[in-house]
């Protein structure tokens, strides 16, 4: 069976693997995006369905990806730290000063496991 550890939502994350997470996020939706625009000029019904489905994966993968984060910055108060930084994502200061603090701040998790 394969492990799909990147897509669950369980483990925490280090800071380095939330900024590469979330820059192959960016990469692969903008490269999906690019794709499915491409064949929705053809083919209108199967290219919204592709961009309907790559999108739901990309959104998927990136709240994995924020969960694992505030896992290991505050396991106790995961779900705080979560819509936190979703709501200061809301806005463009706020958002970046909670994006730099996940990615610089130290856990206290010595091996992440997600």
């Amino acid at each position: 069976m394969q492990n799909y550890s990147h897509l669950s939502f369980g483990g925490t994350i280090s800071g380095t693997s939330f900024f590469l997470r979330l820059l192959l996020n960016t990469i692969l939706t903008s490269i999906a995006f690019v794709g499915t625009t491409a064949i929705t000029t053809t083919y209108p019904i199967i290219g919204l369905l592709g961009m309907f489905f790559v999108g739901l994966i990309c959104l998927w993968y990136a709240l994995a990806t924020i969960w694992k984060r505030s896992k290991a910055i505050s396991p106790n108060q995961s779900g705080l730290v979560f819509a936190g930084y979703l709501i200061a994502g809301c806005f463009v200061i706020p958002g970046l000063i909670a994006y730099f603090v996940f990615v610089f701040m130290n856990s206290n998790i010595e091996t992440h496991n997600g």
